[in-house]
């Protein structure tokens, strides 16, 4: 995941400081996100594996569709909060000695926040089903499909969408897809 932002930054830098900046505020929001879903992900992975180990794959699949929905449910409301109150999210998550942001790094933070969380719940589906996947005692399957997933995907998709006509937002549309 940290070499995939790493390289859509790299993607995106020609944009602009105001771009990079909206980047990193937004991709901190992001994580706030993503956070609560790591908490669903992990209690979907322990439950899971109880259930598995008991033979019990009725109470297994439960845990997992139940897990899955209460994360798409936590995810999809902080994407609500964040879409509506874009602006000043960015500004409150970007708080820094050196003042505050110029309007152009707001503008850009607040686009790419109402777009990226179009894809919070796939996201929150993601999550919850790598965790019990490893639950399920398969680490390697997870692993692998976000390393395709996200290198083989989004990034190349995020570089071709950035050089078209839809500029840093087609990047931002990639991180959905």
């Amino acid at each position: 995941r940290m070499a995939a932002m790493l390289l859509v930054l790299l993607i995106i830098a020609p944009f602009g400081p105001s771009v990079k900046a909206a980047f990193g505020i937004g991709t901190r929001l992001d994580m706030l996100a993503v956070f609560a879903g790591l908490g669903w992900g992990g209690a979907c992975a322990a439950l899971l594996g109880q259930r598995l180990a008991r033979g019990r794959i009725q109470a297994a699949r439960l845990v997992a569709n139940q897990s899955a929905l209460l994360n798409v449910v936590t995810m999809s409301l902080a994407g609500a909060v964040y879409f509506v109150f874009a602006e000043t999210m960015i500004r409150l998550f970007s708080l820094s000695v050196e003042g505050p942001l110029d309007a152009g790094s707001v503008a850009e933070g607040a686009r790419y926040l109402r777009i990226v969380v179009l894809g919070y719940p796939g996201y929150a589906l993601a999550i919850v089903w790598a965790h019990g996947m490893n639950g399920a005692g398969s680490v390697k399957t997870p692993l692998a499909i976000d390393a395709a997933g996200l290198l083989l995907v989004q990034v190349p998709l995020a570089w071709w969408l950035a050089s078209t006509g839809l500029g840093v937002a087609g990047a931002w549309w990639a991180l959905v897809v």
